[in-house]
């Protein structure tokens, strides 16, 4: 027998050691993939996750619209001068921000051509009286003689001589005289120029000594009774809102909000037959009365509402019976609800969003009375999980929240 040679046997040194190595695996692993006593290891149990909810049901809410809009003057006019002549008393009210009475006299134009005018329109109505009373008596007279004749005249001759043409004509004297009269009577009247309303002056042309005709501008005038505001919003909200028309006098209220953050109480007015041709908007007009707080309670320190002021109207809408309200955090996807089912566990549902507010949106389809709304976050929802429901002391059945419209939204974000 051959002896091993040197390389044989420097193989089997080296590949000893490995093989060992090998079986020393081959062992681990079948001790490792043997089966306990107990057989196959049982599942882990299921763990439920917390998530809080809210009980829901359906009742009557009262929304509100949330609008913006611009507050204007119910009435302002351009004062002008009826007559001509020299500005000769101005009162001392006569100042951009006076409050003013109506018939109070504002200021005054020299009137002694006006004076004149009418003496002179009174004299030649007396004189035409005068020559009317004259003409009846010619007419009597006339009269009589006709009698005389006793004899049937035709119509025109038998005008002609009861002088009828000439007592028509004494008589269009004296109505021609009475015009001049109260024509003169007017213009002096013209000449002292007062307020037409309650207002407040915001803005004069002319002063003491001032030469003005007729149409001049002399003072600018707006009423303080009432202001409107116009706001704008979405067409499909009009329906939540009561706007009085010839058949119904039923106006939503509104809480007007200034900017300083103060409220005043106003109400829907009237409705503008058309849409803002830029947004497509609906145009709602609202009366504040009073809104310069000039007849409010001082005790009560009204906020004045100032003319061109950018306000947010908040309208109350009329009340909607059958909603479901909701916190607004708990719309999911658009359009979308997860519940805790009667079994505890998730599952997602579509609902129908009637309108949204800033804190709340209410359902008009989509749920029932008594299911559990989850108004809390989950990490990983995933239809079907196991859930324990945590109380909480949300009640989403006060419908007292404001609606959004869009654009109040993008002004809101």
């Amino acid at each position: 027998m051959k002896s091993l040679t040197e390389q044989q046997k420097k193989m089997i040194k080296v590949g000893a050691p490995l093989l060992v190595l090998l079986l020393a695996a081959i062992i681990a692993m079948a001790l490792l993939n043997k089966p306990t006593r107990a057989g196959i290891r049982p599942p882990m149990a299921e763990v439920a996750k917390w998530v809080e909810v809210v009980t829901v049901h359906r009742e009557q809410v009262m929304p509100k619209v949330v609008a913006r809009g611009l507050v204007s003057p119910a009435h302002k006019i351009d004062i002008k001068s009826r007559v001509e002549g020299e500005v000769i008393n101005v009162s001392p009210k006569l100042i951009p921000g006076a409050q003013v009475k109506k018939g109070e006299l504002l200021l005054a134009v020299e009137d002694a051509d006006y004076q004149s005018a009418l003496a002179k329109a009174k004299a030649e109505l007396a004189q035409a009286r005068a020559d009317l009373h004259i003409e009846k008596g010619q007419q009597s007279v006339a009269y009589q003689e006709y009698q005389l004749i006793g004899e049937e005249l035709p119509t025109a001759q038998r005008s002609l001589i009861l002088r009828q043409p000439q007592l028509k004509s004494a008589e269009a004297q004296v109505a021609s005289m009475q015009a001049a009269v109260n024509k003169a009577e007017l213009n002096l009247t013209r000449t002292q120029i007062r307020a037409p309303f309650d207002g407040i002056i915001v803005d004069k042309s002319v002063d003491l000594g001032s030469s003005v005709s007729v149409n001049s501008s002399l003072l600018g005038l707006l009423a303080s009774d009432e202001f409107w505001i116009t706001v704008t919003l979405p067409p499909k909200q009009l329906q939540w809102i009561d706007i009085p028309t010839a058949d119904s006098p039923l106006a939503s209220k509104v809480n007007v909000v200034t900017s300083g953050g103060q409220q005043r109480q106003a109400t829907v007015l009237r409705l503008i037959p058309e849409l803002t041709s830029t947004t497509r908007q609906a145009q709602l007009l609202i009366s504040l009365k009073d809104p310069l707080a000039l007849t409010a309670n001082k005790l009560a320190a009204a906020p004045a509402v100032m003319a061109n002021e950018y306000v947010k109207a908040i309208i109350h809408g009329r009340p909607v019976d059958g909603l479901v309200a909701l916190p607004r955090g708990a719309i999911r996807d658009g359009d979308k609800v997860w519940l805790m089912s009667d079994e505890n566990r998730l599952a997602v549902r579509d609902v129908q969003i009637l309108y949204r507010g800033a804190e709340q949106v209410y359902i008009g389809a989509g749920l029932t009375d008594g299911e559990r709304v989850i108004t809390s976050l989950m990490k990983t929802p995933v239809v079907g999980t196991l859930l324990k429901a945590i109380t909480t002391n949300v009640d989403v059945g006060e419908g007292d929240d404001a609606v959004v419209s869009e654009l109040d939204e993008v002004i809101e974000s």
